[in-house]
């Protein structure tokens, strides 16, 4: 399961593109959820992390608040591969 909080209400989240292009490139089924419509998703999501910021992934119980640049990726393929998600091309 991964799931990828965002918010509508932040217009061209930089740090949110980066994350969905990094999905896509390696194939990578999520859902996307948008905390700004959803309140309810909100509440969990802060809850497991107590962090504001956008994106957060969560892959199987482990989170990951912000993204990072494309030189730092290994730590969030790391996660992947913790919670057994591989990767396509």
């Amino acid at each position: 399961m991964v799931k990828l909080y965002t918010s509508s209400r932040v217009k061209k989240c930089p740090f949110c593109k980066m994350a969905r292009d990094f999905m896509s490139k390696n194939n990578i089924q999520y859902e996307e959820i948008d905390c700004a419509t959803d309140k309810k998703a909100w509440n969990e999501m802060f809850k497991k992390t107590k962090e504001i910021y956008f994106p957060q992934l969560l892959v199987g119980e482990d989170t990951f608040v912000g993204w990072v640049p494309a030189e730092k990726e290994h730590v969030i393929k790391e996660l992947f591969k913790k919670n057994n998600i591989g990767f396509g091309n």
